[in-house]
């Protein structure tokens, strides 16, 4: 379902600011620009107090993106989460590698374990970026995805939890979430929140 849009708010999605050539994908208000993933067993999703919620699915729950194409390389994104039930991943954040796609994955496998899925066909909880790391229920958590010339970088709370080369590896996603494809926001078995969506441009693979 989808919160409709207030007539005296204008149209957000993709409001871009010159200055640092960022934009939001989320307007608070209505879910213009994204669809629902449509994994199959999918619960609810609406926008509700400014935040997009995401009700538990059988198994997962998402959405996608349909707006503009987004950069393959040198950009950033950046989102808040927390979640409000359940046990295992409130955000797998799929987005573009070049001419690939990966996921960035947050408290995945009953809830404790941070990676990218797929690197060289290994997901999340079996490669050189997986960590375990512990969360709480109603707490935000600012979770970034950098895609530079070099590498790929993650962070959560401001705290650097992944820096995965990317010359020499391959980057896939797992089957079960090609439809979050090309940028896409899912949880597993687990209710969670959304907001402050955006993406910025970064020279060289650094942002300001």
């Amino acid at each position: 379902s989808q919160q409709a849009a207030d007539p005296n708010v204008p149209d957000a999605v993709e409001t871009v600011d010159p200055a640092t050539d960022s934009r939001k994908l989320f307007d608070g208000v209505s879910l213009d620009g994204w669809k629902s993933s449509r994994f199959g067993g999918d619960g609810e999703v609406a926008v509700v107090d400014g935040e997009i919620d995401i009700e538990s699915g059988n198994p997962k729950t998402g959405i996608t993106w349909t707006g503009d194409p987004m950069p393959t390389d040198n950009y950033r994104i950046s989102l808040e989460a927390k979640r409000t039930a359940g046990i295992d991943f409130f955000c797998c954040l799929t987005f573009p590698v070049r001419q690939s796609h990966c996921s960035f994955v947050v408290a995945g496998w009953s809830g404790t374990v941070v990676g990218l899925s797929c690197v060289d066909g290994q997901d999340a909880s079996n490669n050189d970026t997986t960590t375990l790391k512990t969360f709480d229920d109603n707490r935000w958590y600012r979770i970034e995805v950098e895609v530079g010339n070099d590498s790929i970088q993650a962070w959560i709370d401001g705290e650097r939890v992944i820096e995965q080369p990317i010359l020499g590896h391959e980057f896939t996603v797992r089957n079960d979430i090609v439809l979050s494809v090309p940028l896409g926001i899912c949880t597993f078995e687990t209710d969670a929140r959304i907001r402050n969506i955006v993406t910025r441009r970064t020279q060289n693979g650094k942002s300001d």
